[in-house]
């Protein structure tokens, strides 16, 4: 599979293409992080329900990247962190 924007796309491994982003590495299939999401946030956003986190981020060339589940960045593969109240006032609705 390999990151294309802001999923993962399955590839076929036996091609000599490898999706839209060819900088992107491609990793085994993984049913636990097929389904990443790449989020687009706002001050609206739902960022907890309780004490739980709903979003998730990294920081990814010089900017914040949001995204749907734990697990790690797709192209930097740094582990990706629960969103803050701190976070979300400084980058979200500080803007």
């Amino acid at each position: 599979m390999q990151w294309q924007k802001d999923h993962y796309e399955p590839i076929d491994c036996q091609s000599n293409t490898n999706g839209f982003f060819s900088s992107a590495p491609v990793v085994p299939y993984d049913e636990d992080c097929i389904d990443l999401q790449k989020l687009e946030v706002c001050d609206t956003t739902t960022f907890f329900i309780g004490q739980k986190a709903l979003v998730w981020y990294c920081k990814f060339n010089g900017k914040i990247e949001y995204f749907d589940r734990p697990g790690y960045h797709p192209i930097t593969n740094k582990a990706l962190k629960p969103i803050t109240p701190y976070m979300i006032n400084k980058y979200i609705k500080g803007k």
